[in-house]
């Protein structure tokens, strides 16, 4: 709206945006054919996710040079068989891990969003996430744990969590985890090359 740049969204969702705020201006809005887009070398492929929201989505990023492919998962209720899928043979991933279940029993939210948050339209917890990843033939090599709650959670103890889970079950050594803040760049030093999807 402020800066007139494209937005890329699938028809479902531009709608409830329009909706919402009817000011934007529709020719900003490239509708994503059948949840693909290409982009030089890059392919960008949506797929569906649980979570209460108008047609969300994760989405892939694969080079079609050399096949290196990062995947986006955050808002997610459930890991679905789609998801399962999409996430399977990438390099590297970006994963909800949301909140520790305890945190947010316990926190200051009203029940009614702590309700909202741990069903199957909601978040995936730390364990969540943890357990998911333990179901790969094969994991990525690099992990971030993103979309992180300021209330229900906390970065040392999503890391731990996801950590002791891959670890419990002789995991750990095939990937090297990560975890996203807000504020700050997930590494001092640029991650390694199987991120540059150039």
């Amino acid at each position: 709206k402020n800066y007139q740049v494209p937005v890329y969204s699938s028809a479902l969702t531009w709608r409830a945006i329009l909706a919402k705020d009817s000011s934007l201006v529709r020719q900003n809005c490239r509708l994503i054919d059948n949840n693909r887009l290409l982009c030089g070398d890059l392919e960008v492929q949506s797929f569906s996710i649980p979570h209460d929201a108008v047609d969300p989505h994760g989405y892939t990023f694969t080079s079609r040079s050399n096949g290196s492919k990062c995947t986006y998962l955050t808002d997610a209720g459930f890991v679905t068989d789609t998801i399962r899928e999409a996430v399977a043979g990438s390099s590297a991933l970006v994963l909800e891990a949301n909140h520790d279940v305890e945190m947010l029993k316990n926190g200051p939210y009203p029940r009614h969003l702590k309700q909202r948050i741990l069903s199957t339209l909601g978040h995936l917890s730390n364990d969540t996430a943890g357990h998911f990843l333990t179901e790969l033939e094969r994991l990525p090599e690099h992990i971030v744990l993103a979309h992180l709650s300021e209330h229900n959670n906390l970065p040392q103890l999503a890391q731990d969590t996801v950590q002791n889970i891959l670890q419990d079950n002789n995991r750990l050594q095939e990937t090297e985890l990560f975890v996203a803040a807000q504020n700050r760049v997930v590494a001092d030093s640029p991650l390694p090359a199987v991120l540059d999807l150039k």
